[in-house]
């Protein structure tokens, strides 16, 4: 498998806040049934999407799956994978 440091997620929805004003570090999850991974940092881009950058390399990243973003037990929100690099 192929290893990724970033993705881009668009159709954005907010859960825990309405809007990303600026750079966070959370965990992402890009499959229901896989862990969390921690150490991502997320932004907003300004057209509305978010990019995800990833400290350590991960796998199994495809274009139209969901990514959903966490702060500990908090969910912050989600959307779905439009680029992975």
């Amino acid at each position: 498998d192929a290893v990724f440091h970033s993705l881009i997620a668009g159709n954005v929805n907010r859960i825990a806040t309405e809007v990303l004003e600026g750079e966070i570090e959370a965990q992402i999850k890009v499959r229901s049934a896989g862990d969390p991974i921690d150490s991502v940092t997320v932004r907003p881009l300004a057209d509305g999407r978010i990019e995800a950058r990833f400290d350590a390399g991960i796998s199994g990243v495809a274009p139209g799956q969901s990514a959903v973003f966490y702060q500990g037990d908090v969910v912050l929100g989600g959307g779905i994978i439009e680029e992975r690099s």
